[in-house]
């Protein structure tokens, strides 16, 4: 079973990024991809890191070694796609209203819920990553670099306490840049408690 979710999300991964990456912004979708500025989000490459993650866990059960740090790595990916499920579905789909469909259409129907969720399935069912508790700190790194990429990006297109909005595609900015400390600290804290809570059911069981 673990081995055919890998299958799964590499095939998912792999579908939603064509998808994703042949949609157009003036298809009127939210977070449309327009080729490989859609490596621009936190969904893409989130989802990227858990598709490759996933074929490191295949070919590492293949080759028989490596697999226990494969698992870690997978670990870091499951992290990232949930934070990006949880950020779809409390924070933007709220923010889009009647388009909030949208966000489950198309390659987005892979990145923001089909991925994730078997991700999540599969890491506290049937991955058993060997991690300390300090260790689901790891967790929280790829959210901590992209958000020092959005932050250089947003606080270089700023007019006094407002940023571009087309350099604000998720709105964190909305509250004005003197909130973004309040913001970064709620996103790690949230980030954090999903990579505890992944890891927890490898200390129960």
């Amino acid at each position: 079973m673990m081995i055919f979710s890998q299958l799964a999300t590499v095939a998912m991964v792999a579908l939603g990024l064509w998808m994703m990456m042949s949609s157009r912004p003036e298809d009127g979708k939210p977070f449309s991809g327009d080729g490989l500025k859609a490596l621009k989000f936190f969904t893409v490459l989130s989802n990227i890191l858990a598709g490759l993650t996933s074929l490191g866990v295949l070919v590492c059960a293949m080759l028989g070694t490596g697999l226990g740090t494969a698992l870690v790595w997978k670990y870091v990916g499951t992290v990232s796609v949930t934070l990006t499920f949880f950020v779809t579905a409390c924070f933007l789909a709220p923010k889009e209203g009647s388009k909030a469909p949208d966000l489950y259409r198309g390659g987005n129907f892979f990145f923001h819920l089909a991925v994730p969720l078997v991700c999540m399935a599969s890491c506290v069912w049937l991955e058993k990553a060997e991690l300390s508790f300090a260790m689901t700190l790891w967790g929280v790194v790829p959210m901590a670099l992209y958000a020092v990429y959005y932050l250089i990006g947003g606080l270089r297109h700023r007019e006094g306490d407002r940023v571009d909005p087309e350099y604000d595609w998720y709105g964190f900015f909305s509250g004005g840049v003197h909130t973004v400390p309040l913001v970064l600290l709620v996103m790690f804290l949230a980030t954090w408690a999903m990579a505890i809570l992944l890891w927890l059911p490898s200390r129960i069981v």
